[in-house]
């Protein structure tokens, strides 16, 4: 029987694209299959690189010296292709051949998903670093002109929304720190360019990202809502 793998949301992709990172996937390659591509694609690498290995089958191989891989995928809305993430470890593995694979440890190719980035950071009273998602800097700096624009233009409900989206923000550590930032500069933006008179919408509760169970729909039985969807 084939391999038949999940298709994640936003959120649980990137949960389970840290946890790989957790247990030393470090080497990734991105990419983009059409729906109408993606059985044979999925075939295709499981053939080659054994994504569909069990948890007893990744620690034989590691403890022979052997790489393993990771396959997440995620529909992103609006498109008709689906992203994919492979995640694979160190060690003797044929992606390493095969593949133009990227380090997510290096700064200069750090693995970036729908405007994140997977990063390593040390918390206040730790040594040890963190995996953590963070918003990019292109993103960071289009919330921050985001902001300063929408307060300035003295609506009242496009700030209501502005504030619901970010702080709906996934609640990863890293971008967490990062939405913080961008409600000080609301605060401080609104106070500058608002009457006094007019008071600040309140920004809300900015969520801890919590463990996400659910391993998403499989890929079968996206594959024919799909089919069923262009039939009508």
């Amino acid at each position: 029987m084939h391999y038949d793998p999940p298709i994640f949301s936003k959120r649980v992709a990137l949960q389970r694209m840290q946890d790989y990172a957790r247990y030393g996937y470090n080497h990734f390659v991105t990419g983009y299959v059409p729906f109408d591509r993606a059985s044979p694609f999925v075939k295709k690498m499981d053939r080659f690189y054994r994504i569909s290995a069990n948890k007893n089958e990744r620690h034989r191989s590691q403890k022979r010296g052997e790489g393993g891989a990771y396959l997440v995928l995620y529909s992103p809305p609006d498109q008709d292709r689906l992203m994919f993430i492979l995640m694979v470890s160190d060690g003797d593995h044929p992606a390493h051949r095969l593949e133009k694979l990227k380090d997510l440890r290096e700064p200069r190719s750090r693995l970036t998903v729908t405007g994140y980035e997977l990063v390593r950071q040390t918390r206040a009273g730790s040594d040890k670093p963190v995996v953590t998602w963070r918003m990019t800097e292109a993103n960071y700096q289009s919330w921050r002109e985001r902001i300063i624009k929408t307060v300035r233009s003295k609506g009242e409900k496009p700030v209501t929304e502005m504030l619901e989206t970010l702080v709906r923000s996934p609640g990863f550590s890293g971008i967490r720190t990062q939405v913080k930032k961008l409600a000080q500069l609301f605060r401080a933006e609104w106070k500058r360019s608002r009457h006094r008179t007019e008071r600040a919408p309140a920004v809300g509760k900015i969520y801890y990202v919590q463990r996400l169970k659910g391993d998403g729909m499989y890929l079968s039985t996206f594959l024919k809502r799909w089919k069923a969807k262009c039939a009508v």
